[in-house]
């Protein structure tokens, strides 16, 4: 079925376009917002994949639905990272790569059941600083982040 979607799409078949936009539509968006910060950004690099990715059918050398998906989430990724393309839809801010500062304090507890091996529990508390850009990140909605680890430890040389 995909791979006459695919040919069909090489023929400009507006309505296998459109089925194959709606087969992958939910899965190039996610892969679209984990990488751009604002939902209408994410939005135009979408729409600029697509445009790839139906330009590029006529050469694209089918392999199976698998191949076909991995180049499409490809065409995603290579629109937020080309420079020229990154820039004019998404604006100079994907361009900063600030510092992130942080501090971060944990204590934690370990119990030896055997003289090389143990258990352990570490409760921690990080903070990070404002780092002063527009980007959009989990720190910024959550400065304050606490974690416990836990796990088991061996000691080599006891």
């Amino acid at each position: 079925m995909v791979e006459n979607l695919v040919e069909r799409i090489r023929q400009k078949d507006q309505r296998a376009m459109s089925q194959l936009y709606q087969m992958y539509i939910r899965e190039l968006s996610s892969v679209c917002y984990r990488y751009v910060p604002s939902e209408s950004d994410a939005k135009d690099v979408l729409q600029e994949s697509f445009v790839k990715i139906f330009t590029s059918m006529p050469t694209f050398d089918y392999r199976g639905e698998a191949a076909l998906g991995g180049a499409m989430v490809e065409k995603c990724v290579s629109v937020y990272l080309d420079p020229d393309l990154s820039t004019h839809l998404l604006g100079d801010y994907t361009s900063e790569k600030p510092w992130q500062f942080s501090v971060y304090a944990a204590a934690g507890a370990e119990y030896s059941f055997m003289p090389s091996w143990g258990v352990y529990i570490e409760p921690s508390l990080g903070y990070y600083f404002s780092d002063g850009t527009k980007l959009e990140h989990y720190y910024k909605e959550h400065p304050l982040t606490p974690s416990i680890e836990f796990g088991l430890r061996m000691h080599l040389g006891r």
